[in-house]
């Protein structure tokens, strides 16, 4: 008698599987974007300590419906401290490639650093303060897009 192996997929195989099984299915769908840091439109915040760069700022469809996302680059100077403030409409992704200091999201407050992501959702309280001797470098993700008419609105 020939014994055969089973195949058995315990529940943390699921998801993957079910997930895999969406994305093969639905792969006509999705439209690659070739996204190129390019020079963006640039303003200039709070007299000059504060620089963004809007890297990419678009509508476009996707599988679950339209997608209007943005990404920028910011510099935020030394000693430099970003007031609180909300986004109302729009969830922010920030990536830290350089610099440190102390970000205060809602109620809590957290030392940042090279590398470090900070999650802040739509109309939470946030704020900033660079503590590094260096300007602060990061990326900058905003869902829905928009952000960049709040640009616009500041000072120059």
């Amino acid at each position: 008698m020939k014994r055969r192996n089973k195949l058995f997929l315990g529940s943390k195989a699921l998801l993957p599987l079910s997930l895999l099984i969406l994305t093969l299915s639905c792969a006509h769908e999705i439209q690659p974007r070739g996204l190129f840091a390019e020079k963006g439109e640039k303003f200039t915040l709070q007299s000059g300590k504060v620089e963004v760069e809007l890297l990419y700022e678009k509508d476009h469809e996707s599988i679950t419906g339209p997608v209007r996302n943005s990404v920028s680059r910011a510099s935020i100077k030394a000693g430099t401290v970003i007031p609180a403030h909300t986004h109302e409409n729009t969830d922010e992704i920030l990536y830290f490639l350089k610099g440190a200091g102390i970000f205060t999201v809602g109620k809590e407050s957290f030392n940042v650093k090279d590398h470090s992501l900070i999650v802040i959702p739509r109309r939470v309280k946030h704020s900033y303060k660079n503590e590094s001797k260096i300007d602060v470098k990061i990326i900058q993700f905003y869902n829905p897009a928009g952000i960049g008419q709040r640009f616009k609105n500041r000072d120059k």
